[in-house]
């Protein structure tokens, strides 16, 4: 394990302690490459400490939160990170960043749809759900995850991809769904293992690439198996979100 690898692990250690290991701190999990990127090459601390800030707020983390725990990440690393790190323009990288993540929240929301956190949170209940009627949460539910390969789209183009997106799975998947995006835009959506499912993800995924505002990008679509034992929830939806 190299030494950044050790610098994040011991953050995200102090972090779960102080704030608690609930579901939706697994979130954190899946900002594991900005951190490391930004311990191991400082120099590029202005655009990776902004998209930290982005993605605290679209997780919903209060800035208050986002700042303590770039204060912990900080305190983790190396005499000569923290140096590099510990200036009061970044904070401001930090602060602009979350501004910026809130705003796309706020766009999100007009359109329903939820953060990741809400999405873990909905999966708990499905777990105790299916517990306590003996059923495999693989057999009744699956997740539908929508990715947009944006290459060089700017932050306007991925939304309003991502809006197509969603307006299309909540036209397919009509039954109560939550779906929520990540900070990298992929939208997630929770829905019932049924038959056809394959096939509603294909007509989801054809409307968006038919669309105008698809084009320059490729959506692309699949099911995503959920595991019968929730141990391996936290990992799947860092995993997802990263």
């Amino acid at each position: 394990m190299m030494w950044f690898e050790r610098t994040r692990f011991e953050w995200l250690r102090r972090v779960r302690a102080e704030w608690g290991a609930g579901p939706h701190m697994s979130c954190l999990a899946g900002m594991e490459q900005i951190v490391d990127e930004l311990l191991a090459d400082p120099g590029e601390a202005p655009a990776l400490l902004h998209e930290f800030g982005r993605r605290c707020a679209i997780d919903e983390f209060p800035i208050e939160h986002t700042m303590e725990w770039m204060r912990v990440l900080l305190e983790c690393a190396p005499r000569r990170v923290r140096r590099a790190l510990d200036r009061m323009e970044h904070s401001v990288m930090v602060a602009h960043g979350w501004v910026a993540g809130t705003a796309e929240r706020r766009r999100w929301s007009q359109v329903d749809v939820t953060s990741m956190q809400v999405m873990e949170l909905r999966l708990h209940e499905q777990y105790d759900r299916c517990a306590s009627l003996g059923v495999h949460p693989n057999e009744a539910h699956a997740l539908a995850v929508f990715e947009a390969d944006v290459g060089d789209l700017g932050a306007m183009a991925r939304a309003a991809l991502v809006d197509v997106v969603s307006t299309e799975a909540h036209r397919r998947f009509r039954c109560g769904e939550t779906i929520s995006a990540t900070p990298t835009g992929r939208l997630v959506v929770l829905t019932d293992r049924v038959p056809g499912l394959a096939e509603t993800v294909r007509f989801v995924v054809d409307a968006v690439n038919a669309s105008p505002i698809g084009s320059g990008s490729r959506v692309r679509g699949w099911v995503e198996p959920l595991a019968n034992d929730r141990l391996h929830l936290d990992s799947h939806m860092a995993s997802l979100a990263s």
